[in-house]
């Protein structure tokens, strides 16, 4: 059992998710998930996509990169788009040759073409894209670090 009551240990439990030492899944065949049914087409990988040491779920269309990452239902990846160290929500859009690194993506957010989002490193923090955040184009997106 982990507590994913901050944005802190909420990365850090879905990352575990990504390592064999740590995924309670893997370890524990009588572990339970509740969950509710959702209907969604299987994910889908571009021949050009890159995808390694992540969960990637139903509904999901990948075009670009995804490193150590998990990715929720409904995700869409552009092509030229890198994702990164990150947990990305339910339905939310990478646009092309966006970058995101070490991030928290809500749900339903739309990142633009050309956006970089990522955590302060000197920090050593988790940045979080916040809901009802639609970025345009070159627009680089502000968010909080946690």
């Amino acid at each position: 059992m982990k507590d994913v009551g901050t944005i802190d240990s909420f990365w850090e439990a879905n990352m575990d998710l990504l390592k064999k030492e740590t995924n309670i899944l893997l370890h524990d065949k009588d572990w339970k998930i509740y969950t509710v049914e959702q209907t969604h087409p299987p994910q889908y990988l571009d021949a050009a996509a890159k995808v390694s040491q992540s969960l990637i779920s139903e509904g999901c269309e990948i075009y670009g990169t995804v490193e150590n990452s998990v990715l929720f239902s409904g995700v869409k990846v552009a092509k030229g788009a890198i994702i990164k160290n990150s947990v990305i929500l339910q339905n939310a859009v990478i646009g092309k040759n966006a970058h995101i690194e070490k991030v928290v993506v809500c749900t339903g957010i739309h990142i633009g073409d050309e956006v970089t989002v990522a955590a302060n490193n000197a920090a050593n923090g988790i940045s979080l894209v916040g809901e009802n955040l639609v970025s345009q184009n070159n627009e680089r997106v502000l968010s909080s670090v946690i």
